[in-house]
């Protein structure tokens, strides 16, 4: 429909101006006229068209947002399996080089090592069974992870997971405690 609009308003001046008794002059103010009214309709289409390509355009990237959003949480959720434990060498496999220095950094004991339980259970520092209550993205490439630790000391845990892409696969590039 919006592509007739030029052609309408064409249609309707020249059925309106027909030079029957008029003068040359007139024709060509009929003229002058009929080009103006299509050159606006022209603008108007572009504008309109425009209009639809930035509508696209953006549900395009709501769409890519949200399948992004929804590869994180798959990666969060398989790193927090109940079936398997945190430990260094799941650390390793679902995380970067940068994450690997911060629970080195992190580790408080004489010997070398990696403190992978702040990703676990930070709330006892103990290892054991935990619950993932789940996580909730908070900003870009950043989520909110909620666990309990239903045996030993009961309480919950909240952990800030920042995510980086590596080699097209995500991965976990930082944590920050926040209880």
């Amino acid at each position: 429909m919006k592509r007739f609009i030029p052609i309408l308003g064409l249609c309707a001046l020249m059925a309106c101006g027909s030079n029957t008794g008029k003068n040359q002059d007139s024709t060509s103010v009929d003229s002058a006229a009929a080009a103006e009214l299509a050159a606006e309709q022209a603008a108007e289409q572009a504008r309109l068209d425009s209009i639809e390509k930035v509508k696209a355009d953006s549900i395009a990237e709501v769409e890519k947002a949200l399948k992004v959003d929804e590869e994180q949480k798959a990666f969060i959720d398989s790193f927090y399996t109940p079936t398997s434990s945190i430990n260094e060498a799941k650390c390793r496999k679902f995380g970067t080089k940068k994450l690997m220095r911060q629970l080195a950094a992190d580790y408080e004991y004489d010997d070398e090592g990696y403190a992978y339980w702040n990703l676990a259970y930070p709330c006892c520092q103990e290892s054991g069974p935990i619950k993932y209550l789940g996580a909730t993205k908070k900003g870009d490439n950043q989520w909110q992870v909620k666990l309990r630790d239903p045996q030993g000391c009961g309480r919950s845990s909240t952990i800030n997971i920042y995510l980086a892409e590596e080699g097209g696969t995500w991965k976990i590039d930082k944590y920050q405690n926040v209880n």
